[in-house]
């Protein structure tokens, strides 16, 4: 049934293509424009990206039939070169495809109908392929320009005459990537005073932003991520509202690559994070607070990005031999307690850092986020793993699971759990991004 569906497909694909009003005169129109823009007719009619076709492996040939409509070069001198043209005497010459015939019968005929819809229809066309790989645009024709190409007195497609007195407009690259993330968590729990169990009634409210400003031209990129988290709950204890801390953090990041071969970068990194407000224990004694702790590290290594076939995978994998880390402590009696000697407030090491960052989509609406980091001063380990299962209700609203696991053996060590400090967080998300 469903190969019967893709005949007919591809029957009404050619068919369409073949019933072109004024074909001939789209023809030599579309040909010089081409030129004016300066496309390579005849180019390979598969988009590549860094040696890799996986853009269409999905469906090679009707894909670009049902995505936003987009101009694609290859679509326009595919649509003449690849398969039937026209001749001086208006005859069709059929070119010769050995041992490829089927598939590239295929991918014509869908280039020779996008290519009418370009003609027919132009107010539908969303974008071109320029934007798409962040290349120069060249949205009209210069039909005036030093090659000496006239315009004037040609019609298009639709025998409308065209204009020669339309100027060159080119866009200007988008090197810079934006990206904005917010989010609101919100839980509840209550119970009655003669709850069997006894309990404790509360209300959980917790805020989460990443903003994101990345830069990437020919072989340099610029990461540059900030991570805020807050969160607190409040609890009723013998009448009285306890409010006390239960996530809080304020972390920059920015990474410099220049790139050595297809998945490897030369790069370096700056990154430091500390928490907004202070947090007390039971008995009132401060723990924490701005700058108390503040860490900082300074790694100079490579990044290794691969890249996916399967879709929905995002890999960032930084080794770096030299690492300088740091930590600092504003409240002098706090110090001890992060492994600084007293009297003291600041601490580093020398050592190697390893940092991997992966989102993937395991499968629809469910994403994993994952941020590693490892360093060694080859006496001393810091190491932490953040792990993000995102499920996706609907575009506004997610359940989000958090588990945070840490191991410092700087730090003072506790009785049960020696040096693993373990932060985990279920929650009901208002989630916008932009």
């Amino acid at each position: 049934m469903f190969r019967k569906f893709i005949v007919v497909l591809q029957l009404i694909l050619i068919a369409t293509a073949l019933y072109t009003k004024g074909w001939a005169t789209s023809y030599t129109f579309y040909e010089q424009l081409e030129d004016s823009l300066g496309l390579a007719p005849g180019d390979s009619s598969y988009i590549d990206v860094e040696g890799d076709s996986t853009i269409i492996a999905d469906n090679p040939y009707y894909f670009r039939l049902f995505l936003p409509l987009t101009i694609y070069q290859d679509a326009i001198s595919g649509s003449f070169f690849s398969s039937e043209l026209h001749n001086g005497n208006d005859t069709l010459l059929r070119v010769d495809r050995t041992g490829f015939e089927q598939e590239l019968e295929r991918y014509s005929a869908v280039n020779r109908a996008l290519t009418e819809i370009y003609l027919k229809e132009p107010g539908m066309v969303q974008y071109n392929d320029w934007e798409v790989m962040q290349e120069t645009v060249a949205s009209h024709a210069d039909r005036s320009d030093n090659r000496g190409i006239n315009f004037d007195g040609m019609v298009d497609g639709n025998g409308m005459k065209i204009d020669g007195n339309v100027d060159l407009v080119k866009a200007k690259p988008r090197y810079w990537k934006w990206f904005g993330y917010l989010a609101v968590k919100f839980s509840q729990n209550a119970y009655s005073d003669n709850w069997y169990k006894g309990g404790e009634s509360n209300n959980q409210l917790a805020t989460e932003l990443r903003l994101e400003a990345n830069f990437a031209k020919k072989d340099v990129t610029w990461d540059n991520k900030l991570e805020a988290k807050l969160g607190y709950y409040a609890s009723e204890v013998d009448g009285q509202a306890k409010f006390r801390s239960n996530s809080d953090l304020f972390r920059i990041t920015s990474k410099f690559g220049y790139k050595a071969t297809k998945s490897w970068y030369y790069s370096s990194q700056i990154q430091g994070y500390t928490q907004f407000l202070p947090v007390h224990d039971g008995n009132g004694l401060m723990k924490s607070r701005f700058f108390a702790p503040a860490y900082a590290s300074v790694s100079i290594g490579l990044d290794f990005k691969p890249t996916f076939k399967k879709k929905g995978i995002d890999l960032s994998a930084q080794i770096s031999p030299l690492a300088y880390n740091c930590r600092y402590v504003s409240v002098d009696e706090l110090a001890p307690k992060y492994g600084i000697e007293a009297g003291k407030n600041f601490l580093f090491d020398i050592g190697s850092r390893l940092e991997t960052n992966i989102t993937w989509t395991l499968f629809k609406n469910f994403t994993w986020r994952n941020k590693t980091q490892f360093f060694t001063s080859y006496k001393n380990v810091e190491a932490s793993c953040e792990n993000t299962f995102n499920y996706a209700i609907n575009r506004f609203f997610s359940l989000q699971l958090f588990v945070h696991w840490r191991f410092d053996d700087k730090v003072q060590k506790n009785e049960y759990l020696g040096f693993h400090q373990l932060n985990e967080n279920f929650s009901f998300n208002f989630n916008y991004s932009w």
